[in-house]
């Protein structure tokens, strides 16, 4: 319904580090009121490493956290073999890993 309501918090992020809990409504960043189809360009407005007030609503009251921005983390994958694959899996995985249809 147009709300930003924080659905989790990882810890080590600048949100965890600011004190943003689950369920805080973001309400506002800087002088400017947000809207949940507002965030990306809001936040576009601003460099990683700045601080920057974001005015939350918890549990029916106001605060104001100061945030440090950072980056987005960089996706990051691992594939393992499975010890326990069938002698066709394997040899499928060799083909693919050697670039062969």
């Amino acid at each position: 319904r147009g709300r930003l309501l924080v659905s989790q918090v990882h810890r080590g992020t600048p949100a965890y580090g600011a004190g943003l809990n689950v369920d805080d409504e973001i309400v506002g960043i800087g002088d400017f009121r947000v809207q949940a189809d507002q965030l990306s360009a809001r936040l576009e407005q601003y460099a990683p490493g700045e601080v920057v007030s974001v005015l939350i609503a918890r549990r029916g009251r106001f605060e104001r956290l100061a945030v440090t921005l950072g980056t987005a983390p960089t996706p990051s994958w691992t594939i393992e073999p499975d010890p326990l694959a069938a002698r066709g899996q394997k040899d499928n995985q060799a083909a693919w890993l050697a670039g062969r249809p």
